[in-house]
C-alpha cells in the first residue's frame, strides 16, 4: 500500500500531462487544457490524501491494543502526534512556497526596471543590482526559515 500510495499520483499525473500535450497539438484550446489539469492535479491529491487516511486508519486500529482517551491523544506534541508531522511539513511547504513566489513578484518587478535604467544610465548598475539581490534575499530567508522549522519537527 506504501508503495500505491507513492506511485498513484505520479502515474495519474504523468498520463495527464501526456494526453493534454496531445489534445493541444490537435488543436484543443490551452486554457481548457490547463484547466482539465488543474482539476486533475486536484483530483490526485484528494486520491492521496483519502488513501493515505484509510491507510493510517487500518493500521491505527490494527495495531491499537488500548484505546486512547482525547486528552491523551492532545498532550502528544510534534511527531508523536499523529497529524502533528505532517502539518509541520505542511507549514515548512508553505514557508518555502511563499517565500519563493514573493521572491519571483520581487524580481519580476525589479528587475525590468533595473534592466530598463541601466541601459540609459550605464553607472546605476550597481544600485539596481542590490535592489534586485535583495529580492532574491526574500526567498533565501525562507529557504533558512524552514530549515530552521525542519530542524523543530
Amino acid at each position: 500500500m506504501k508503495y500505491l500510495l507513492i506511485l498513484l499520483p505520479i502515474l495519474v499525473l504523468v498520463a495527464s500531462v501526456m494526453i493534454s500535450v496531445k489534445a493541444v497539438k490537435r488543436g484543443k484550446k490551452p486554457r481548457n487544457v490547463l484547466l482539465a489539469q488543474i482539476l486533475t492535479f486536484a483530483l490526485a491529491c484528494a486520491l492521496c490524501l483519502s488513501l493515505s487516511v484509510a491507510t493510517y486508519a487500518a493500521t491505527d486500529s490494527a495495531n491499537t491494543t488500548t484505546e486512547t482517551s482525547v486528552s491523551e491523544q492532545s498532550n502528544l506534541k510534534g511527531s508523536e502526534s499523529p497529524w502533528g508531522f505532517g502539518l509541520g511539513l505542511l507549514a515548512v511547504a508553505a514557508v518555502t512556497s511563499f517565500s519563493c513566489i514573493g521572491a519571483g513578484r520581487a524580481v519580476a518587478a525589479s528587475a525590468p526596471a533595473a534592466i530598463a535604467a541601466t541601459s540609459e544610465n550605464p553607472d546605476v548598475f550597481g544600485k539596481f543590482l542590490v535592489i534586485v539581490a535583495l529580492a532574491e534575499g526574500i526567498a533565501l530567508y525562507g529557504v533558512v526559515i524552514s530549515f530552521m522549522m525542519l530542524t523543530k519537527i
